[in-house]
């Protein structure tokens, strides 16, 4: 450190933080951030919104609702950007209609990263001029949420320990995991294209029926690792180990592999105590922040989610190892210098 002094404790740079007006510190959780956040987005503050969605989706995979949070910022007036974009990266493989719908919607109102995803080097250089780094910059998530997605995944064995890819970019906290097993892919591939609900929810529990009888130490008919994708709090179905019951106090949804955080708790929480000022209004009135966010939560669908995940990550063509969660990490990590540097030697 400069002058040979040691960087004061955490303690007080977590105090220093706190008195410089930070809400998200870098010892703080992602539950704990959540519970700070509640409250700006309860209050209408839109990129609280937007940062509850992220860290939903990437600390506690509850894609279904953070998308539901994303979604609900995507519709206000005038739209929040970044949801539109996120929506359009995160649906891209489960949703692909869906995630062009919501790239097309951000093009359209001139978001540079949306074009980014659609034309090429030549073409956005015609229509937005070079756009450096420090152009790029500014369309990153915030630094305090990208520390926080990177730290948890850091932090969070069960996702270390599974086929997972980190964004290359330093700057950018998103991960996701890797492509299906080969078997996953031949099962899938095996698949009837028509009417075949039936059918693979049969083979499907079949193949959790011969893991089990495998082997007699698997944990509720299934061992993750040696299954599909692991677990997240989007998958529903016939089989009792997949099922993200409702309920659940402490801002917790018990579900028989792992509890599975959700903000709907924290909700119902702030509008008891504001003394159920909400019951009693005049319905005439435009519903509150808070009541439109409760809404868009317990509106979302919930019976479509089975295997909804975060996209993958896609590769750098000339190294093969860099992986980006979209173009504009790929292209902010190069424009910066540093994966130009490091690009032939990987």
């Amino acid at each position: 450190s400069p002058g040979g002094r040691a960087p004061p404790p955490r303690r007080f740079r977590r105090a220093a933080a706190a008195a410089s007006g930070g809400i998200l510190l870098d010892g703080d959780t992602s539950v704990e951030a959540c519970e700070k956040l509640i409250k700006f987005a309860a209050a209408g503050n839109v990129q609280a919104v937007y940062m509850i969605a992220m860290i939903l989706c990437y600390c506690h995979e509850n894609v279904s609702e953070g998308l539901a949070l994303l979604r609900h910022a995507a519709e206000l007036r005038p739209h929040h950007l970044p949801s539109v974009y996120a929506l359009a990266l995160i649906l891209r493989d489960s949703r692909q209609i869906e995630s062009d719908y919501y790239l097309n919607v951000a093009a359209s109102l001139g978001y540079a990263p949306a074009w980014q995803e659609k034309l090429t080097a030549a073409e956005m250089r015609a229509r937005f001029g070079d756009l450096d780094a420090a152009n790029l910059v500014r369309y990153l998530d915030p630094p305090c949420l990208n520390r926080l997605l990177g730290r948890h995944y850091l932090e969070c064995q069960r996702v270390r320990k599974c086929q997972t890819s980190h964004c290359w970019n330093p700057l950018c906290g998103r991960w996701a995991y890797k492509a299906l097993r080969a078997e996953a892919v031949r099962q899938q591939q095996q698949q009837p294209r028509g009417g075949g609900a039936r059918e693979l929810i049969a083979r499907f529990n079949a193949r959790l029926n011969e893991l089990a009888a495998a082997d007699p130490n698997v944990r509720g008919g299934v061992r993750l690792p040696d299954a599909f994708e692991p677990v997240n709090a989007n998958d529903g179905g016939n089989n009792p180990p997949f099922m993200a019951a409702a309920g659940g106090g402490m801002g917790f949804h018990p579900c028989q592999e792992r509890r599975v955080f959700s903000v709907e708790p924290l909700l119902r929480r702030m509008a008891e105590t504001d003394g159920g000022t909400a019951a009693a209004a005049d319905p005439s009135d435009a519903p509150s922040p808070l009541e439109r966010l409760r809404r868009a939560l317990r509106d979302r669908p919930r019976s479509s989610g089975h295997g909804l995940k975060v996209s993958r990550m896609k590769m750098c063509s000339s190294c093969r190892r860099a992986k980006y969660c979209s173009k504009l990490c790929q292209v902010y990590d190069w424009r910066s210098g540093r994966h130009k540097m490091e690009c032939q030697f990987l």
